[in-house]
């Protein structure tokens, strides 16, 4: 079974038990479409599995053994656990564009910044992975290097207060 050679991988890689879990398993009827009736012939399962990797040197020797045993990848999806310096530099760049607008708004009026009120983080945070399809994987391993483009942006709300 499939299964059993993906679980050996994992756990040669001492990869923990929290780190991996079943996230689905399908049952699937099989049918003989060249023959008259259709005839069903059996049935499929798929498990599908997620993993989680602290460094990519252990998903290239995971992806590499697990090609070996036939096992098919169907996506990687590449995240990072903490993600709050990204949040906070998301946070700083949030604050300077806004300032940026602000300046240059003023710039069209006749009124000055008499200092800022407030700034509120608006809490919808969005942070996007990169995702891969795992097709492409082997033209990553060729080239060594892994797709590593993560978007990352906070909203904020400025208030400023002005003066004529």
């Amino acid at each position: 079974m499939q299964i059993n050679s993906l679980l050996k991988t994992i756990t040669s890689l001492n990869i923990p038990a929290g780190n991996y879990s079943t996230t689905a398993i399908n049952v699937n009827q099989v049918f003989n479409y060249s023959s008259d009736p259709v005839k069903l012939i059996g049935s499929e399962a798929t498990q599908s599995l997620i993993v989680t990797l602290n460094n990519f040197k252990t998903l290239d020797t995971l992806l590499n053994n697990l090609g070996s045993a036939n096992v098919t990848v169907d996506d990687l999806t590449f995240d990072v656990a903490d993600k709050e310096a990204a949040l906070q530099s998301a946070r700083v760049g949030a604050f300077k564009d806004a300032s940026s607008k602000f300046n240059e708004y003023l710039s069209l009026t006749s009124l000055q910044n008499n200092g800022m009120v407030k700034i509120v983080d608006l809490e919808n945070e969005v942070y996007t992975p990169y995702q891969s399809n795992a097709d492409l994987y082997s033209i990553y391993s060729k080239l060594r290097t892994f797709p590593s483009k993560v978007k990352v942006t906070a909203n904020i709300e400025v208030t400023w207060r002005v003066r004529k």
